[in-house]
């Protein structure tokens, strides 16, 4: 069962090849066997016999259905329709379609008979027009696109009620955590990550030393001190959380397009320390890797006055949760540090979408207990 959970839902490398090659062998397999039965009922061919070349003609078609069903549940369904532009995706899927359709039809009536004729038989002959040939594809390129749909779907739902139970049990075990750390403070497991992470990456490849000490030196005294503090100014908060977001980045390895700005002055501002780096770092958590293409991670600040604005947001694999592990805990955590040191003052949301995720935080500095 384990297995077959991991081949369904892992974003493995392995898995994901795994899946995709065994459902498009089956596809093969039966368009095969209606051919081959239909060449049995009609011209009483050996069923047997006919059979593989039936498979050999499939597997020459079947890049144009690959490419067919790839563009409608990569491309048209989270460009178009998980956005709500419904119009724009069935337009898209009716030209798709046809296109593939009328492609299929070209590529079958040429490169199937050229291997038709390469087996010593009868070349293919079309006996309809192209339109009406792309006619009779679109039926079995609905069907296809549709099962991969209807899997894309299944597999979303049930991820969603994962992450609903999780989320039930997270609450429940929030409790529990608030009041067994009840007086301590967060527990800066960020740096030891990294670190582990930066050791084992020194095994493989170079990294830049000096720069990576840098910045550990900086997060070590920024734990064994400032964090420490009631309070500290905003802008060695923000030092902070940039520090650890390029730590983080030169730690993985593999290639993290990162964005950071911060608008506004931090003059004569405060803020409780150690408030946004394990946003950041559940954030970074849910990046994806190496099964997100080009993983991305944004940081945006804004200074108004009093008031200040956090936006994290970064890219995420489509079928995975994010309310997994103790990276979540962390964050909810740091919601009941800010629940307590700025009742009224401060609001954090959280944002999941398909590809991506998004946590903003705003606090008023002003509102500070004791401020």
């Amino acid at each position: 069962m384990n297995i077959f959970y991991s081949l369904v839902f892992s974003n493995s490398p392995l898995y994901r090849i795994t899946r995709h090659v065994f459902f498009w062998l089956l596809w093969i397999c039966f368009f095969a066997f209606i051919e081959t039965y239909r060449m049995y009922e009609m011209w009483h061919k050996d069923f047997f016999a006919y059979f593989p070349i039936a498979i050999g003609s499939m597997l020459i078609q079947v890049p144009i259905d690959i490419a067919f069903c790839y563009s409608v549940i990569y491309f048209l369904l989270p460009h178009f329709f998980l956005k709500g532009r419904y119009a724009a995706f069935v337009i898209g899927w009716i030209v798709l379609v046809f296109a593939a359709g009328t492609l299929q039809t070209v590529y079958f009536y040429s490169v199937v008979s050229a291997y038709r004729t390469w087996l010593g038989l009868s070349p293919l002959v079309q006996k309809s027009s192209l339109f009406l040939g792309a006619l009779e594809c679109v039926g079995s390129l609905n069907t296809e696109g549709g099962f991969a749909i209807a899997i894309k779907f299944g597999k979303m739902f049930a991820v969603k009620q994962k992450e609903a139970e999780l989320l039930s049990s997270e609450k429940a075990r929030l409790l529990e955590t608030v009041e067994a750390n009840a007086g301590d403070a967060i527990k800066p497991t960020f740096l030891f990550n990294a670190l582990n992470r930066l050791y084992s990456l020194t095994q493989e490849k170079n990294i830049d030393t000096a720069e990576s000490i840098k910045k550990i030196n900086d997060l070590i005294l920024y734990t064994s001190n400032d964090a420490k503090q009631n309070i500290l100014p905003l802008q060695k908060e923000i030092d902070s959380l940039k520090e650890y977001i390029e730590l983080e980045k030169i730690s993985y390895d593999y290639a993290i397009r990162t964005h950071f700005s911060c608008n506004g002055s931090t003059v004569n501002k405060h803020v409780t320390p150690y408030v946004l780096i394990p946003i950041a770092e559940y954030v970074m958590s849910s990046l994806g890797g190496r099964t997100v293409k080009d993983p991305w991670l944004n940081t945006e600040i804004n200074i108004k006055n009093n008031e200040v604005q956090v936006k994290i947001c970064s890219s995420k694999p489509p079928e995975t949760s994010t309310l997994l592990g103790e990276k979540n805990n962390n964050l909810l955590l740091t919601e009941q540090r800010l629940k307590l040191l700025y009742p009224g003052g401060f609001a954090l949301k959280k944002q999941l979408e398909t590809d991506r995720l998004e946590i903003e935080l705003n606090i008023n500095l002003g509102m500070r207990l004791g401020a």
